[in-house]
């Protein structure tokens, strides 16, 4: 018996701008790309960066970041605009455990 090939589908990929931190986790959000933490210069940041389609960049949210400083986490977003950060590395030996969970105002 041969295994059944999946349905043909394809995708198409759109390359962005490079995101200003590296080790982060990116999110989509209402329609929105978002970077959660990350490193930069060697530092786990806490920062969000958003990508903006219209002006093709990204920029820092001012209106809020992680509550904890870290890199490689993992994310997911749920319904409506809420999203759920798991875990992640505060420092190179330190994995974090903690689940953050937010729910963003429109």
């Amino acid at each position: 018996e041969s295994a059944s090939e999946p349905s043909s589908s394809s995708a198409v990929w759109e390359v962005l701008p490079n995101c200003p931190l590296y080790g982060s986790t990116a999110a989509e959000l209402g329609g929105c790309v978002l970077t959660l933490g990350g490193r930069i210069q060697g530092v786990s940041s806490t920062d969000v960066y958003l990508y903006s389609r219209n002006s093709k960049s990204w920029r820092r949210t001012t209106a809020v970041n992680l509550p904890i400083a870290s890199y490689y986490a993992t994310s997911a977003t749920l319904a409506g605009n809420s999203i759920v950060v798991v875990g992640g590395l505060e420092k190179p030996d330190s994995r974090l455990n903690t689940v953050f969970f937010a729910t963003f105002e429109n």
